[in-house]
């Protein structure tokens, strides 16, 4: 079974021709992306590959099981287990024990989260340098203003706490940086310096303030490689729903 990695959809299937291989595509949106599969498949005779796909929409789902021999699974949110432990590995620091006060708190920003990995993430993050109560409290209340709202809404409603709490430049940069990322997928640090450079001039201490509030994720590439320049090294990505959200909140 081969490995195969690319950002491109059109560079390098010859390479895998024939070979029994794995392949995962995640987050696929529309019937253009499902007719991607099919042909790769059909075209360079991997029959005997398996594909692993994901998407927030059922239909396509639906249609690709019509099509194909498909297996469709739903995959279950967190339990409040598992969100308990992921939110405290997240806002907590290393061997530190929450406090009386913490506790409860704790508890119904859990349950305010919804069992969601990224919002767990993005406000266990928020919250680990921060130890004011009255912080803390507030964040409940917020998570429950947002269960109101229609589905996608809710869930950039409750992202958008770790956001409005960015200084004002830090916010320009994840708003063109959400922007940038509904054109492109993955962006090389290179390019985000050069994207951004008329506009800021800290461009990788905010980087690394995006970061360290999970708004955007690092992939690293070739890290000690020393041979390359090392704003080369780093490439980044970020969620569909702070890019969705990020992009609802740019300026027209």
């Amino acid at each position: 079974m081969d490995t195969v990695k690319g950002h491109n959809f059109g560079v390098g299937w010859s390479e895998v021709a024939g070979k029994r291989f794995l392949m995962f595509l995640d987050d696929i949106a529309s019937e253009e992306h499902i007719n991607f599969l099919e042909s790769i498949a059909a075209d360079n005779d991997m029959a005997h590959s398996r594909f692993i796909v994901t998407s927030r929409d059922e239909r396509l789902l639906r249609f690709l099981d019509q099509c194909s021999q498909t297996h469709l699974r739903d995959i279950p949110l967190l339990s409040n287990e598992a969100a308990m432990q992921l939110f405290c590995k997240c806002a907590l620091l290393m061997d530190e024990e929450p406090v009386e006060w913490m506790k409860g708190i704790i508890e119904e920003i859990v349950k305010g989260c919804g069992g969601l990995p990224l919002t767990l993430e993005v406000m266990g993050t928020y919250l680990r340098t921060i130890r004011r109560e009255s912080i803390w409290k507030e964040l409940p209340g917020a998570l429950r203003k947002a269960e109101a709202l229609p589905p996608l809404e809710r869930v950039w409603a409750k992202l958008r706490v770790s956001y409005d709490a960015l200084q004002e430049e830090e916010k320009n940069v994840f708003l063109d940086l959400a922007n940038a990322f509904i054109r492109d997928y993955i962006l090389a640090e290179e390019t985000i310096q050069y994207m951004l450079s008329s506009r800021c001039t800290s461009v990788s201490n905010i980087l690394q303030s995006l970061r360290d509030k999970c708004l955007v994720k690092v992939l690293m590439e070739k890290p000690y490689d020393m041979e390359i320049p090392y704003e080369q090294r780093f490439h980044f990505q970020m969620h569909e729903h702070l890019r969705s959200g990020g992009t609802s909140e740019y300026p027209n």
